[in-house]
């Protein structure tokens, strides 16, 4: 009798713990929904002069920003969509008189362009996760611009540690390299920059070698090859609003 009773508890027992444990899991996995991170590498392209003068807290060369990015996700997720290895480019426009790093949220335009074979999920988190990268230089931003698009393209994106090109047919050419240091060999880098609190790495000095776009949607037509351009990494993660 006492065997069978001493069963019986272990039992019980053992299926209580385990009850524990899948609840432990379920809450854990929701509690990860509602949650988004992302690091990876960021890298852009302006009208300005070499270099961006918004590195140095100071007004762009001709007045206003006009900006192209890659983002390339090297590990991510938005909630439970898993954004490893993905890649979005965000075209955008400053108000004139204005920096973009300062404007986010009411930027003149914004495009936010997805990979052609993005599935619905995530093409809506990765124009989620531009909206925070890009919010990180203004905080309480909650869209890039009031003039916003998410468009799936066809894209091509080249990334290498010291060069990165986006083609995307009838709209964007994108190619920027890194620029040597005294050595001739490795990349000028600002460490400490103005924005390394809001996750932002190190930068990487950089020059376009081609920058083209055409939106004739907002009817802007770009051609700035040879003018500044940057290489940096990002790491942010945060809360998934209701």
């Amino acid at each position: 009798m006492k065997k069978k009773m001493l069963l019986t508890s272990f039992f019980v027992l053992t299926f209580a713990v385990r009850g524990l444990m899948v609840s432990y899991a379920i809450t854990e996995n929701e509690g990860e929904a509602k949650k988004w991170a992302v690091e990876g590498v960021m890298s852009d392209a302006c009208q300005c002069m070499v270099f961006c003068p918004c590195e140095f807290m100071s007004a762009p060369t001709f007045g206003h920003c006009d900006d192209a990015a890659i983002l390339h996700i090297d590990k991510g997720h938005f909630g439970e969509v898993v954004l490893d290895g993905l890649r979005v480019a965000v075209v955008s426009e400053s108000p004139e008189g204005e920096r973009l790093v300062d404007t986010v949220g009411r930027l003149k335009f914004a495009r936010i362009y997805v990979p052609e074979e993005a599935s619905a999920a995530q093409t809506e988190a990765l124009a989620e996760i531009a909206r925070r990268v890009f919010g990180a230089f203004v905080t309480g931003a909650v869209q890039i611009s009031e003039n916003e698009k998410v468009e799936k393209v066809k894209m091509e994106v080249m990334i290498e540690p010291h060069r990165h090109k986006v083609h995307i047919p009838g709209i964007l050419d994108l190619d920027l390299q890194t620029m040597p240091g005294g050595d001739g060999k490795n990349p000028i880098v600002i460490d400490n920059n103005p924005f390394e609190e809001a996750g932002f790495g190190e930068v990487l000095v950089a020059r376009s070698t081609t920058y083209k776009y055409k939106n004739a949607d907002v009817g802007v037509e770009w051609d700035y090859g040879g003018r500044s351009a940057s290489i940096r990494t990002f790491k942010m993660a945060g809360e998934i609003e209701d």
